[in-house]
């Protein structure tokens, strides 16, 4: 090979790389949540961002209907916050049916919280398919009870409750 190709390709790939880094410094860097979501039978877990750096894990009974969620803390690495409800009244399950969940997470910069109390910045979708009724959940959360060891049990805040189906569907 000659050297002036050796050059011309040595010249392009340096070109190249500068090009790529000055392009990466005028892009605006966005950062990146990731949710996650996982159903087996009759459990469903879903995680969902608190602030930024903590999120919850939230976990659906779906034979009980019991709705908990927890917090881990970044710095003790052990869960102090958790959160408890029972959902079936709130959708209005009936009783000695198999209620039929689905369950995912959502960003939602919600105001208020009263007091000390901020809302998380994601919400919790749960629809109950035989009832038709949709429910959204949130999770006070006091960002200073982080440094406590153990909170005590809170409840799930239950925004609203709305129909996805005009009529309810009946198991087969």
């Amino acid at each position: 090979m000659s050297d002036a190709y050796r050059t011309s390709r040595a010249a392009w790939l340096l070109a190249g790389t500068v090009l790529g880094l000055v392009i990466s410094l005028l892009v605006p860097h966005a950062p990146l949540h990731a949710t996650a979501t996982e159903r087996q039978d009759t459990f469903s877990m879903a995680t969902g961002q608190v602030e930024d750096g903590v999120d919850a894990i939230y976990m659906l009974d779906f034979l009980t209907g019991d709705l908990t969620a927890a917090i881990l803390n970044p710095q003790t690495r052990a869960f102090n916050s958790v959160y408890k409800r029972n959902i079936k009244e709130d959708l209005k399950v009936d009783a000695g049916k198999n209620p039929r969940f689905m369950m995912i997470t959502g960003s939602a910069d919600l105001r208020g919280g009263g007091g000390q109390n901020q809302f998380a910045s994601s919400v919790l979708y749960v629809a109950e398919l035989g009832s038709g009724n949709m429910g959204v959940y949130c999770l006070p959360f006091n960002a200073a009870q982080q440094n406590r060891a153990m909170n005590a049990v809170q409840s799930i805040l239950a925004l609203q409750v709305v129909p996805f189906r005009t009529t309810a569907v009946r198991e087969q």
